[in-house]
């Protein structure tokens, strides 16, 4: 039987010692009872010029798998320990081999390296400070390494308020990491041992399987995740595009499917995620993919399409916010501005972005020449939202068209207040200032974006108004 949490590892660190034993816990839930779990460590390291962290296979007290290195997954980017509570001698988990990733519950570091990257974050509590650790010191270029000669029994989780912080700890590795997508590596490391990983869900939670790759037709496809996946983490984009093509020839599953896409919008060629998004629809109804498909549809002006992905989507969900203000959208493009004011009113019920969904309101009312009720809307908006440009825009068009410039100016100048900078504003509240006869505080205005900007378009042509104004007010003052 292996010791309990009373037999500590520890190990002396001198200046001079090239290597450092790094541990993200001041309790040790390790315990080494099989010989030669140090030495293993300390030869790959000295062997190896470029690797910079070891790590160990650990067990359970049964002697099933705890770690036996580290995989990132697709659908969430999280970290999770490869091949835990299978066992010991499986091939799988007794070949050196380079990963991401290793826990620090036991890890063989250089101490140069180590110091290089300023060591563990300590903003982590007691979790995910190795995955961090791992990842920049992979992104200085150097190389991490599974080694299951070295082997040791962890009683994981042992260390007391282990899981108290685990929450804020995942975040703060998103926070991080979280665009990084093409760390993803499951797939690749999987089909290394000759496995497939497939994704389901089981009451309510996901949860993963290995299924052995046993036919040719799979190899083939789960060869291409792999090798997507390989390309990915050299950051061969182009070879990662090339895969992405070739959409046909991937497994028939929708949460690979899925993965492709974000996959597609990492490498910023959205295009590629349509047929993704049209492979998924033949196999299930899938709300993102019907809202991708009607952007795509809208952005091409294929309003048609976007209105049967759309309809789809609010048949199956009937409150989706996005889906009423994408309805909403073709509407406006169909001049349909009843409808389309109906539609942003549901998507601003069904918990759409509010400000997105008002502007809606405001634009179907003003394309229904319904102006008082556009500029009621507007008042809430702009007390809501006072320094948004866009809306500070349909505001001076919905004033300008109920000549309401008092008010229009009013608003204009808190903006420009607040917003010193902001030129095409500072314009347009000169150019309503002149309107509303205040003629002294648009020549002041003017002067003020003259130092700003000079040749700010339309200035010459306010320039002239401006002339024409004092020109009129002379003889009046003469009178």
């Amino acid at each position: 039987m292996p010791p309990g949490p009373t037999s500590p590892i520890s190990m002396t660190m001198t200046a001079s010692c090239p290597i450092t034993w790094a541990r993200s816990s001041p309790f040790s839930n390790v315990a080494p009872t099989l010989k030669g779990w140090l030495s293993a460590l300390v030869e790959d390291i000295r062997a190896h010029a470029d690797v910079a962290v070891v790590g160990s296979k650990l067990l359970f007290e049964d002697g099933s798998i705890q770690h036996a290195g580290v995989a990132f997954s697709r659908e969430c980017l999280m970290p999770y320990h490869m091949y835990r509570g299978g066992r010991a001698e499986a091939a799988c988990a007794n070949r050196r081999r380079e990963l991401q990733c290793v826990t620090a519950a036991c890890m063989l570091v250089r101490r140069r390296v180590f110091e290089q990257v300023d060591g563990f974050d300590e903003g982590y509590r007691n979790g995910f400070e190795d995955v961090d650790l791992c990842l920049k010191i992979r992104k200085q270029a150097w190389k991490i390494v599974y080694q299951p000669k070295s082997v040791l029994y962890h009683l994981e989780s042992k260390t007391p308020g282990r899981k108290i912080h685990e929450l804020d700890n995942s975040q703060r590795l998103r926070e991080r990491w979280g665009d990084c997508w093409w760390l993803t590596d499951e797939d690749l490391l999987h089909f290394e041992d000759g496995y497939a990983i497939h994704t389901h869900v089981t009451d309510g939670m996901l949860s993963y399987r290995l299924q052995v790759i046993a036919d040719p037709e799979t190899k083939t496809q789960r060869a291409i995740l792999a090798e997507l996946q390989g390309a990915a983490l050299r950051r061969d984009f182009n070879a990662v595009s090339a895969f992405l093509a070739r959409v046909d020839e991937w497994p028939a599953d929708p949460w690979i499917l899925r993965w492709g896409v974000l996959v597609c919008l990492g490498v910023a060629q959205p295009q590629l995620a349509i047929p993704f998004w049209r492979r998924i629809l033949t196999f299930e109804e899938d709300t993102y993919a019907r809202i991708g498909l009607a952007k795509q549809a809208l952005e091409t002006g294929a309003f048609d399409e976007a209105d049967f992905h759309l309809t789809a989507l609010l048949q199956q969900d009937p409150s989706h916010g996005e889906g009423w203000l994408l309805h909403g959208i073709v509407a406006m493009q169909r001049n349909a501005y009843q409808q389309a004011e109906e539609a942003f009113e549901r998507a601003k019920l069904s918990g759409a972005d509010s400000r997105k969904a008002s502007l809606g309101i405001v634009m179907a009312a003003m394309g229904a020449e319904r102006a008082e009720a556009a500029w009621s809307q507007l008042m809430t908006l702009c007390a809501n939202e006072p320094d948004d440009e866009e809306c500070m825009h349909w505001l001076l068009r919905c004033g300008t068209m109920l000549q309401r410039w008092e008010a229009v100016a009013s608003r204009l100048a808190a903006f420009v207040a607040r917003n010193p900078g902001n030129v095409a504003m500072r314009f347009a509240l000169a150019g309503v200032l002149l309107r509303s006869g205040r003629r002294g505080d648009a020549q002041r205005e003017f002067e003020r974006l003259r130092a700003l900007s000079p040749t700010f378009e339309g200035m010459d042509e306010l320039a002239r108004q401006l002339a024409e104004a004092e020109g009129q007010l002379v003889p009046d003052h003469a009178a």
